[in-house]
C-alpha cells in the first residue's frame, strides 16, 4: 500500500466502490451509468436529464466528505483490518502517518460499518449466549484484598455496561448490549432461528429460553462443561474482548462499547482470513453504507460545544 501512487490508490477505490458493476462507475442517486467525467475534480455528473447528480467516489457512503487522499484512506483501512485484536487511534495515526483526530474518527466509522454489518444476519444451530461486564474499569488500589469481587468492586456504574454475545460453534457471532444478563432470553428471537440449540450457563432467567429453543445449561458453580454442553467459544470471544478493552484501547466510552465489541465480533469471525480479503471485505462495506451521522463534522461539533 506504501507503494502506490495516489492516482493508483484512487483507481483501486472506484474499482471496490463500484465492483458491483465491474468498476465502471454509476449515479449512486438513479443508478444511470451515462456519465461525464470531471477530470479536474476527479467527479462525475449523471447525464439524466431528470437527475444531474453530481457526484464523486466517496459520495453516499461512510467515507465521504473525507479530508485524507485516496492513498490514506486505503492506508488506514490497511493498518485497521490486519490486527486481531483491534487497533487504537494513537497507534493508527502513527503507522499510518496523520492526525490522531483524523484516525479516531475514520476507526469509529469502520466499527460503525461492520457493527452494521454483524447485525444484518440471523444465527442458527448450535449458539452459545453469555454476558459480561465491559467498561468502566477502575484499577484496584495498593491495598485492596486479593479476593474482592472485581466486577463489582472496581467498575463505575454509571460507565460499565453489559455485554451479551450470541456465537454460533465454528460460526459467526452478534454482540448486544443488555441492561442485565436476565434479558438476554428476550433478545434472542430477533437474533437466533427458532428451533436452534442454545447453550448458556446457568444465569438468571436462562428457564425462559426452552420456551422457543432447544436449551441446554452449565452450572458453572460445579463445572466448565458436561459433555458437548458448554460455553466455551463465548467464553474465548470474552477473552478477546477483555485484552481489546485492556490491552489495546485501556478504556472503552460507555456509548460506544457495542461498536467496540462488534468490532471484536468481526475480527472473530473473520480470523482466518487472509488479510487482503479482510481489507477488500471493509472498503467494500463502507461503500455500502451510507454517510455517518454520529461521526461526521465530531471534531466540529466538540469544537462548537466547547
Amino acid at each position: 500500500m506504501h507503494g502506490l501512487s495516489d492516482d493508483e490508490a484512487y483507481a483501486e477505490f472506484v474499482a471496490l466502490r463500484f465492483a458491483e458493476n465491474n468498476g465502471e462507475p454509476f449515479c449512486p442517486k438513479c443508478g444511470s451509468t451515462h456519465l461525464y467525467q470531471i477530470s479536474s475534480r476527479r467527479r462525475w455528473k449523471c447525464a439524466d436529464k431528470s437527475c444531474r447528480a453530481s457526484f464523486s467516489a466517496t459520495s453516499g457512503t461512510v467515507f465521504q466528505d473525507r479530508k485524507l487522499s485516496y492513498k490514506s484512506l486505503l492506508l488506514v483501512v490497511a493498518h485497521f483490518v490486519v490486527k486481531a485484536k483491534g487497533i487504537s487511534a494513537i497507534e493508527l495515526s502513527q503507522d499510518a502517518e496523520i492526525h490522531y483526530k483524523s484516525a479516531f474518527v475514520i476507526a469509529h466509522k469502520l466499527r460503525e460499518v461492520v457493527t452494521a454489518h454483524q447485525s444484518s444476519f440471523r444465527l442458527s444451530g448450535e449458539v452459545e449466549i453469555d454476558a459480561m461486564h465491559c467498561g468502566g474499569y477502575i484499577k484496584p488500589g495498593t491495598d485492596n484484598p486479593a479476593r474482592r469481587n472485581r466486577r463489582k468492586l472496581n467498575r463505575n456504574k454509571d460507565k460499565a455496561k453489559v455485554v451479551m454475545v450470541a456465537r454460533e460453534r465454528h460460526g459467526r457471532s452478534r454482540a448486544f448490549m443488555v441492561p442485565h444478563e436476565s434479558k438476554m432470553p428476550d433478545i434472542l428471537p430477533n437474533v437466533v432461528e427458532e428451533g436452534s440449540f442454545i447453550f448458556s450457563d446457568s444465569f438468571s432467567g436462562s428457564s425462559k429460553i426452552g420456551a422457543r429453543y432447544q436449551a441446554f445449561r452449565v452450572n458453572h458453580s460445579k463445572q466448565y462443561a458436561d459433555g458437548w454442553i458448554s460455553t466455551n467459544h463465548a467464553e474465548s470471544f470474552f477473552s478477546r474482548l477483555r485484552r481489546v478493552e485492556l490491552g489495546t484501547h485501556h478504556k472503552i466510552a460507555g456509548p460506544y462499547t457495542l461498536f467496540y465489541a462488534n468490532d471484536a465480533c468481526w475480527r472473530e469471525d473473520n480470523r482466518r482470513t487472509d488479510t487482503g480479503t479482510r481489507y477488500s471485505k471493509v472498503v467494500a462495506l463502507g461503500c455500502k453504507h451510507p454517510v455517518s451521522r454520529l461521526w461526521k463534522g465530531y471534531w466540529q461539533r466538540r469544537k462548537e460545544a466547547a
